[in-house]
Parts: C-alpha cells; sequence; structure tokens
C-alpha cells in the first residue's frame, strides 16, 4: 500500500542534492541481510549499506571528477554500471525563467561535451573504472 504522508525512513546522505536514480544491488561479498542501494545525484554517485552495523553512504570516488552526474545505469547480471556527467555551472550567474527555457529548448538540439563512465564492482564498497568516452550530454539541470 502506497504511504504519502511522509517518508518510511529517513536517513542523512553526503550532501543536500535530490538523487535523481536509485538501485537496489546484489552483493554477495557482505554478510547475510545486508541490502546494498546505488544512489545518483548531481554531487556523484553513492553506495548505500543497510542492514549491518554501519549503516552510511560511501562515495564511488573511482568515477573521478568527471562533472555533475545526470544519469546512472546498473546491470544486476554482471554488476556494471555507467554514469553520465555533464560540466558543471557556475550558481553565481543564474538566468531568469524564460531565459533558462531558451537554453533547454538550445541543449536538446546541440548539448554540451561531457563523458560517459564506466565501472564495475571489484570487492564489497570498491568499484574499478573500465573505460571514459567522451560524448555530447543534455544540459539540461534541474534548477
Amino acid at each position: 500500500m502506497r504511504q504519502t504522508a511522509g517518508p518510511l525512513e529517513f536517513v542523512n546522505g553526503l550532501t543536500n542534492n535530490p538523487i535523481h536514480t536509485i538501485y537496489s544491488t546484489l552483493n554477495s561479498t557482505l554478510p547475510s541481510g545486508v541490502t546494498t542501494v546505488l544512489s545518483a545525484s548531481s554531487s556523484g554517485i553513492c553506495l548505500w549499506n543497510f542492514g549491518g552495523s554501519e549503516q552510511r553512504p560511501f562515495m564511488v570516488l573511482e568515477a573521478g571528477n568527471q562533472g555533475a552526474c545526470i544519469s546512472l545505469a546498473y546491470s544486476p547480471s554482471s554488476d556494471d554500471m555507467v554514469a553520465s556527467f555533464r560540466p558543471r555551472i557556475d550558481n553565481s550567474s543564474e538566468m531568469t525563467s524564460s531565459q533558462s527555457l531558451l537554453t533547454a529548448a538550445h541543449a536538446l538540439e546541440q548539448g554540451v561535451q561531457g563523458s560517459h563512465v564506466h565501472l564495475k564492482r571489484v570487492g564489497s564498497n570498491f568499484y574499478q573504472k573500465l573505460a571514459v568516452t567522451c560524448a555530447n550530454v543534455n544540459d539540461v539541470r534541474l534548477l
């Protein structure tokens, strides 16, 4: 049954940035009863372990400093993930909403130079960077 009065549980993360993607992962290296979750926000990728003695998020640092994370895809069968990044935008030069809409429409056509990072789990809380590919990515961002 859907419960909309409030969250079932609230957990403090590493940033206040909203999470745009979340995956429950399979992690056979952890003890029974521990659930692992991957989340992504503009700050990057976080790995969460729930049900164990230590319930805190870990940043997946192996993704590197590629910019703002805009997308995350995860394959449970291979424990691989691909994260997409765009350059960070300076918040000191905010535009009006009409300018933002025009910029968003233009970004869908043009895009910006970003990257896709391929990572694979190599331990309970560690990933290995397998590849980085430059690509045009969407510049639309959450305000």
